[in-house]
């Protein structure tokens, strides 16, 4: 099997639920998706096999391979251990958080900020979603368990993410309080303040969940 050609199918189908193509709970049928991407079912089943161990589908017997779905109670858990998860290993990081390392997570930052400014909110969320995956790549360097655990639940985020867009528009003027959150993370880490980057990047996971949790209430 051509393990490329897998992850390249893999990686096309988790743009599709993260866009919202296939939503939480949708079955990805085998053949339907071989026919669309010009590749055999097998190419398919590995792909499903591969996300399903990434956490973005679920296979049950007789029902198939369906997107991970969620409920209320699922979200909250989810951003709870999230912010416990993300303070664990920003403190084990913390050490060797170097200046080209704080600039990346910068970056990140800064790239959200330019797309607030654009109205482009949906790319500038994209880009705060990109700070916490670096900062998890960062912990997997030494702590590969907590990053893999990070994973999971970053998978788990964007899922729920493609659910909150679809049912509720966020205007650039509520993404600003969370980038600005994130900037003063970003300031705290350059001012060597563990406890207060700590802090705040709790503050910015709670507050987004809150977005998603009030999408869900919906």
């Amino acid at each position: 099997m051509n393990a490329t050609r897998v992850e390249a199918l893999a990686g096309m189908l988790r743009m599709a639920i993260q866009r919202g193509t296939y939503a939480p709970g949708d079955r990805l049928v085998e053949l339907r998706i071989a026919e669309a991407n010009g590749v055999s079912q097998a190419t398919v089943r590995d792909a499903l096999r591969l996300l399903e161990r990434q956490g973005w589908v679920v296979s049950q017997p007789r029902r198939g391979v369906m997107v991970r779905a969620f409920s209320r109670a699922d979200a909250e858990e989810i951003f709870a251990l999230t912010a416990a998860v993300e303070s664990l290993a920003l403190r084990w990081v913390f050490p060797r958080m170097n200046k080209a390392l704080r600039d990346a997570l910068r970056g990140h930052v800064r790239a959200a900020r330019r797309a607030s400014l654009d109205n482009k909110t949906g790319l500038g969320l994209a880009m705060l979603f990109e700070m916490h995956l670096a900062l998890a790549r960062i912990t997997g360097a030494e702590q590969p368990i907590t990053a893999e655990m990070l994973d999971r639940l970053h998978t788990a985020a964007q899922i729920l993410e493609s659910v909150r867009r679809a049912r509720t528009r966020l205007p650039a003027r509520e993404l600003d309080p969370l980038i600005a959150g994130h900037e003063l993370f970003c300031d705290r880490l350059d001012a060597r303040d563990l406890n207060g980057a700590d802090e705040t990047l709790r503050r910015q996971i709670t507050l987004y969940g809150g977005m998603v949790l009030e999408a869900l209430r919906g």
